[in-house]
């Protein structure tokens, strides 16, 4: 038998044990047939649900570990710790335990920011709500990436949150415009097309909160800025 073969067939035995509720011989399976499953990420999976199944959540945690290392940008890896770690998502109360172990993703995967994200969707309102934002961003600014706004708009959900998006833009928009800079702590000026990011990501914003006068304000600010970009008449065609 060929080993993609026999990968199938022991990740298929893996997944009759997890789903028979034979959980501590589907452990003993993965552990044992290790050189049979050649699909490190798919073994690390099955064993991460077989052992947090078994209430072994140390155990769970280490495979999460090694699935983060080798995607660090699966934000559900990061919300699997984060439960591993007895901690319900759903309560506001538990923001301080959240935000202490995703920030401990930003020193080992500091080119990632996926674990970023996971805690603006989890974060209640307020300052380290605002700090992640800031930093997740801020490159996305710089980028120039248009689908900062799309990507973020779930977050529109709650007010408050939509509030400190428009606070940081506006915030950036008026240290650009004053001084160059995204910050006025900054040292480093940015380039001139920061400014026209921040226009069009203003734009979006008031959009999403149908203030349609707003976002035709903003829009044309861009176009007055930059009239060669395409994204921003497509952004003026969806005001209309």
């Amino acid at each position: 038998m060929k080993m993609n073969e026999l990968n199938e067939l022991s990740l298929l035995r893996l997944k009759i044990f997890e789903e028979s509720g034979d959980i501590r011989k589907g452990i003993k399976f993965a552990i044992k047939f290790k050189h049979y499953i050649v699909d490190d990420i798919r073994r690390n999976e099955a064993l991460a649900r077989l052992y947090m199944a078994n209430n072994q959540t140390k155990k769970a945690i280490e495979h999460l570990e090694i699935l983060v290392k080798y995607n660090s940008c699966n934000t559900e890896y990061y919300k699997q710790i984060l439960i591993a770690n007895g901690i319900d998502l759903s309560k506001p109360e538990n923001s301080d335990q959240i935000n202490e172990i995703l920030s401990k993703y930003e020193e080992v995967q500091p080119k990632s920011n996926s674990h970023i994200r996971l805690a603006l969707d989890l974060l209640p309102a307020g300052i380290e709500f605002k700090t992640k934002l800031i930093k997740y961003m801020r490159p996305m600014v710089i980028k120039g990436v248009p689908s900062l706004i799309n990507d973020i708009k779930n977050l529109y959900t709650d007010s408050a949150k939509a509030k400190i998006i428009e606070e940081i833009l506006l915030s950036m928009c008026s240290s650009m415009e004053t001084e160059m800079v995204l910050d006025p702590a900054d040292e480093e000026e940015q380039d001139p097309t920061s400014q026209l990011w921040i226009y069009y990501f203003l734009s979006q914003h008031h959009l999403n909160l149908a203030q349609v006068e707003e976002a035709l304000v903003w829009i044309n600010k861009a176009i007055e800025h930059t009239p060669t970009v395409v994204e921003l008449y497509l952004q003026k065609g969806k005001i209309f």
